[in-house]
C-alpha cells in the first residue's frame, strides 16, 4: 500500500513539473474572429488555409507601401485598386510561406513534429528571457512574457502567427539541411560536392558565376527612422554616386563606406554576389534591380522592407565579376548559388499556390479601412 501510495506521489510530482514546464509560456489561442479561413492556397491535392490573423499581420505591415500613410485611400473612390495592389503583397507574401511548409513536406519533414514544437518553445523562452539560440544573440524581455507578447503586437502578430513563423524558419532550415547540406570552409576548400541533394564542383559554380544570373554588387543603404529623411538622404548618395562611377568601382566603395550605413561597410570591401532567388522573399526587388544594372551602373533608390530590418533606402553598383573576385569569394559564391537553387524551388511552389487564392465569404467581406490589431 506504502508503496502504491509513493508510486502515485511520484506521478503527481512528475505531472506537475509537466504541466509547469508546459505553462511557463502558455499558448495563447487566437479568438474566433482571428481564426476565421479568409482564402486558401492548394498545391495538387494540398491545400493551405490563410487566416484572419495572418492577412492582418501582413496587411498592417505593407500598407504603408501601399497607401504611402493616407489611410483614406482604404474607403476613398479608388478603394478597390489600393485593396488589388495590397492583395497581390499580401498573397504572394503568404505563398512564399506555405510553399515553405509543402517543400519540407515533400521531404518528408513533419511541420509539427514534436521535434519542431520544442524547437518553438525554445525560441520562444529564449525570446522571452534573452540568451543565444542557434548562434544568434536575443536581448529578451527579462523574462516578462507579457512585454514579449506586446512586441509581437507591436509587430501586429499575435501569438499564433509569431509561431507560424516560427515554423517557416526552422522548416526553411530543414530544407537548406536537405538540399544544401553542410557549407563549411573545410568541404568547400577541398573541393568536394555538397553534402546536401544539391552537387556542385568548380566547373559548375564558375559557369553560375561567369552567367547572367547573378551579379556581382556593392550595396549601402540609409535605415529609415521616424523624421530622419532617409530617402532623401538615400537620393542625395545615389546621384554623388552616379558621379563617382565614372572613377570606377574604388570611388564608388570609398563614397558608399563613407555615406552609407556603418553596418553595412563590411560587405563593402569586396562586394557581394547577388542572384534571382538567393536573396529573401522582402528583398526581391533588390535582387530584381541588380539583375537589370549594366556593369558600372547605379540604380534608382531601392525601398525595401523586413521585419527584422524596417524600411531601408537602398542604392547598388554592379561591379565587374573579376577572377581575383571567384577566388578570394569562392565559398560565398558556392553559398550564393546554393540559396539561388533552393530559392528558386520555394518560387515555383509559390508561384502554383499564389495562382491557386481562393476567397472565402469571410475574405470577401473583409473592411480595409477597420484591420487593426
Amino acid at each position: 500500500m506504502k508503496r502504491a501510495v509513493s508510486l502515485f506521489l511520484l506521478l503527481a510530482i512528475l505531472l506537475s513539473l509537466l504541466v509547469g514546464c508546459k505553462e511557463k509560456y502558455p499558448k495563447i489561442e487566437s479568438t474566433d474572429e482571428e481564426a476565421r479561413v479568409v482564402a486558401t492556397l492548394s498545391v495538387g491535392d494540398w491545400e493551405y488555409e490563410l487566416k484572419y490573423e495572418l492577412y492582418r499581420a501582413l496587411f498592417l505591415t505593407y500598407k504603408s507601401e501601399v497607401d504611402g500613410g493616407d489611410p483614406t485611400v482604404w474607403y476613398g473612390d479608388e478603394k478597390e485598386k489600393y485593396i488589388k495592389e495590397i492583395s497581390e503583397i499580401i498573397f504572394g507574401r503568404a505563398a512564399e510561406i506555405f510553399a515553405v511548409f509543402e517543400l519540407a513536406r515533400r521531404i518528408g519533414v513533419d511541420p509539427y513534429s514534436k521535434d519542431i514544437e520544442k524547437k518553438i518553445e525554445q525560441m520562444i523562452e529564449v525570446s522571452v528571457e534573452g540568451g543565444v539560440y542557434d548562434n544568434k544573440e536575443f536581448a529578451g524581455f527579462g523574462g516578462d512574457y507579457d512585454e514579449y507578447l506586446d512586441s509581437l503586437a507591436s509587430l501586429y502578430h499575435n501569438y499564433s502567427t509569431s509561431v507560424l513563423l516560427l515554423r517557416q524558419e526552422l522548416l526553411r532550415a530543414e530544407l537548406d539541411r536537405h538540399y544544401i547540406g553542410a557549407i563549411t570552409p573545410e568541404e568547400i576548400a577541398s573541393g568536394s560536392l555538397s553534402s546536401g541533394a544539391i552537387k556542385y564542383d568548380r566547373e559548375i559554380i564558375r559557369s553560375f558565376y561567369d552567367s547572367e544570373d547573378c551579379a556581382r554588387v556593392l550595396i549601402t543603404y540609409v535605415q529609415d527612422n521616424t523624421g530622419s529623411g532617409a530617402e532623401a538622404r538615400a537620393e542625395s548618395i545615389r546621384l554623388e554616386a552616379l558621379e563617382a562611377a565614372e572613377g570606377g568601382e574604388g570611388e564608388v566603395r570609398a563614397l558608399f563606406i563613407d555615406r552609407g550605413s556603418p553596418t553595412a561597410a563590411g560587405e563593402l570591401i569586396k562586394g557581394v554576389l547577388v542572384a534571382e532567388h538567393s536573396l529573401s522573399y522582402d528583398y526581391t526587388e533588390l535582387a530584381e534591380a541588380a539583375l537589370l544594372l549594366e556593369v558600372g551602373g547605379v540604380s534608382e533608390v531601392v525601398k525595401t522592407y523586413s521585419a527584422s530590418d524596417g524600411v531601408r533606402y537602398q542604392i547598388i553598383y554592379r561591379a565587374e565579376k573579376t577572377n581575383e573576385f571567384f577566388d578570394e569569394c569562392y565559398t560565398e559564391i558556392v553559398r550564393s548559388y546554393l540559396y539561388d537553387a533552393v530559392g528558386g524551388m520555394i518560387k515555383l511552389v509559390e508561384d502554383e499556390l499564389k495562382a491557386s487564392v481562393t476567397l472565402t465569404q469571410a475574405g470577401e467581406e473583409i473592411i480595409h479601412s477597420e484591420i487593426k490589431m
